[in-house]
């Protein structure tokens, strides 16, 4: 069960850090309203945050 756990969170991870550069990119490149980087660049640290707390250990 805890590979799992790891290998979801290493995908959540490089999911996360992929979602905050393409909208680094995207926003480098075209035109884009704050939303839009606010929400591309909030979808990836939220993801980062769930890869974080779902690979830490839980102790009591």
């Amino acid at each position: 069960m805890k590979k799992v756990i790891n290998k979801k969170s290493s995908i959540l991870l490089f999911v996360g850090a992929l979602t905050i550069a393409t909208s680094q990119i995207l926003t480098h490149y075209t035109e884009m309203s704050d939303t839009m980087q606010g929400l591309g660049i909030g979808i990836g640290i939220g993801l980062l945050i769930i890869a974080i707390t779902t690979r830490a250990p839980k102790t009591s």
